[in-house]
């Protein structure tokens, strides 16, 4: 379990920087209270940077491979 971003650029799926939550009930509290700000990251994939918000942080059950 993990919580991950979707590039906005190549749509891939890829983990998020933001590792602190451990299960889904605290991934679910950390977006109710805005806990994922505005943030910059950088696609593993095509190199590109977006910026994420609360909205675009998803909790992704599976395995990810960085």
């Amino acid at each position: 379990m993990t919580t991950v971003v979707k590039c906005k650029s190549c749509s891939t799926i890829h983990k998020s920087p933001i590792q602190s939550v451990v299960n889904k009930q605290e991934f679910i509290k950390a977006k109710e209270k805005s806990e994922f700000f505005e943030n910059m990251w950088k696609c593993p994939k095509c190199g590109r940077m977006s910026m994420y918000t609360s909205f675009d942080y998803l909790w992704y059950e599976d395995s990810i491979k960085a």
